[in-house]
């Protein structure tokens, strides 16, 4: 089972689109495909502008994993296969298998581990491919899947200029090469070779978010130098950096304005690019990751999460003052694949003008 998660930038940025695409051309191949969604998803209505968004068309034979009270307000006819027991907003999420085609509400669970859980009861039913229908702002259980679908467009900003160098700075994160950082197994820690021996030093298993939290690990990292040198001046020639956990681009750069040039040649591990990215804004983590390599460290990711492909929209909501609505907008068809396509060394495409064939080929590819 190939694990898909999409992520849409922001509201109306064609990731139900995006969705449905995959979903035409799976059904298209005879694929066993099984959806879930982190958080509510689902609605006729933008529920800020009030314009109408596409829904979830599923056909017989499908999975899907959703709450319990999204059952009712569902056109398709979904015949319940198990309990997961994991509780939500909207009652415990339900694994199903669709009987009759119609529209789905899908709410599935919104943490990591939760749809962890999730996948593995699915995967029991032998699906080809399971879907995660996920956002930017909520993406962390994207660490779930096998690799991400970005959708993105207008929506999220209208100048063609600036959405290209935004979806430039997540591309790069995702670009990131991973690493091992076996000396730490799956915790995290400051390590350094001396004299042909690997010295390590374990650092706690805490998220890493504030300024403060990034002064103390420079400290943390200077006395641990210091009690490996003997007081040399001398910096190891080889080091790693391993985070565990969260962390904030001010708590990296307070920890490099304290210990950064005595970490010049190391390499600094993430947890992977979902993580990274909650850091800060996409342009600010891009930002953050440049002056780490102007430092003489190099970033690297302890597990790698493919971005497949970026579908773009060129849709957007324009608020009317006079009429009090919002109305229907877009830019000029192509400018956005033709903008973005040059900047990326992913897949770029508008599904609804190249259709949900390219999108398979390109970023399902079985």
């Amino acid at each position: 089972m190939k694990t898909v998660g999409i992520a849409g930038t922001a509201k109306n940025t064609g990731k139900t689109t995006t969705a449905s695409a995959l979903l035409r051309e799976a059904y298209r191949r005879r694929r066993r495909v099984a959806v879930t969604s982190i958080g509510y998803d689902g609605e006729e209505l933008d529920n800020i502008t009030g314009l109408p968004k596409p829904r979830l068309a599923l056909e017989p034979g499908t999975l899907v994993a959703t709450a319990r009270k999204c059952l009712p307000p569902s056109t398709a006819d979904i015949r319940i296969l198990e309990d997961t027991n994991i509780p939500s907003a909207l009652g415990a999420i339900i694994i199903g298998e669709v009987l009759s085609p119609g529209l789905v509400v899908v709410a599935g669970p919104n943490k990591a581990v939760e749809v962890g859980r999730v996948k593995g009861r699915l995967a029991c039913y032998r699906p080809d491919l399971l879907m995660v229908d996920g956002a930017l702002n909520r993406i962390a259980p994207m660490v779930e899947t096998d690799g991400v679908i970005l959708a993105t467009g207008a929506a999220r900003h209208a100048d063609p200029g600036r959405l290209t160098a935004e979806t430039e700075s997540i591309a790069q994160i995702f670009r990131l090469p991973q690493g091992s950082t076996a000396v730490f197994a799956d915790g995290g820690g400051v390590a350094c070779r001396r004299n042909g021996q690997w010295r390590k030093m374990p650092l706690a298993d805490a998220q890493m978010l504030t300024v403060e939290d990034g002064r103390d690990l420079g400290g943390q990292i200077l006395a641990f130098l210091a009690s490996v040198t003997d007081g040399e001046t001398n910096n190891p020639t080889e080091g790693l950096l391993a985070l565990s956990r969260l962390v904030t681009t001010a708590a990296i750069r307070s920890m490099l304005s304290t210990a950064g040039p005595r970490l010049r040649g190391w390499r600094i591990f993430f947890r992977d690019p979902v993580t990274l990215l909650l850091s800060d804004n996409p342009g600010e983590t891009d930002l953050m990751l440049r002056q780490l390599r102007e430092s003489g460290l190099t970033p690297v990711l302890r597990r790698s999460i493919p971005l497949l492909a970026v579908t773009v929209n060129p849709f957007y909501p324009e608020y009317d003052a006079e009429s009090q609505t919002y109305q229907p907008r877009y830019l000029p068809g192509g400018v956005l694949e033709g903008r973005l396509g040059r900047r990326l060394k992913v897949p770029v495409l508008d599904v609804k003008r190249e259709g949900a064939l390219a999108l398979w080929r390109k970023a399902i590819g079985f």
